[in-house]
């Protein structure tokens, strides 16, 4: 089944389901991930107080231009973490956005994993051309995490966005076509 704009969908890894976030689906587990420092160092978005104000984000996705995605553990069913997408359709372009709240879940893979499936949905599903981050300069985990996975390094930006300590900060972009995707894929595939 081909996906459509509007229409909701599930994309499964090997380990993980990740879906449209929903009020009903709100815990306070995930409301938590906003107070936790740790979680929150490199947040671009304000951090939420209480369920009203996560509500009225999550409505301000469309499912169509933007869409604010759960990932949940598909053992356990636990949420692990949220995955953004910002789409231009007349573009091909998607600017995408990973966080792992559950810090039980960091440096297990997840982030390589989730953001793969996610990649061959973008890439094969809603035929996408391009794929972009902006990443805070100060995150070396998530730099390093978008080169091992093949992305280029498209610019330096400098005092971008301000940051959760009310600093402005620098941020790099990090973007992947749809033909590197596809070639990384393969000769990944023929090794």
């Amino acid at each position: 089944m081909q996906w459509q704009p509007g229409r909701s969908f599930k994309v499964r890894s090997k380990n993980f389901v990740i879906s449209r976030l929903t009020p009903e689906l709100i815990t306070d587990r995930m409301l938590a991930w906003f107070d936790d420092p740790d979680v929150t160092e490199f947040f671009i978005m304000p951090k939420f107080l209480n369920r009203e104000r996560f509500i009225q984000l999550l409505n301000s996705y469309d499912n169509i231009n933007s869409f604010f995605l759960v990932i949940h553990d598909r053992q356990s069913g636990a949420a692990v973490g949220f995955f953004t997408m910002y789409v231009h359709f007349a573009h091909g372009l998607v600017r995408t956005g990973i966080c792992i709240g559950d810090k039980e879940y960091w440096g297990r893979g997840v982030v390589h994993e989730v953001r793969g499936i996610m990649l061959d949905f973008i890439f094969t599903q809603m035929r996408m051309n391009k794929v972009y981050s902006e990443v805070d300069a100060r995150n070396f985990p998530s730099i390093f995490n978008y080169k091992s996975m093949g992305f280029r390094n498209e610019g330096f930006l400098r005092k971008e966005q301000k940051g959760q300590d009310g600093k402005w900060h620098d941020y790099y972009r990090f973007a992947l076509l749809r033909e590197e995707w596809l070639a990384l894929k393969a000769a990944k595939k023929n090794a």
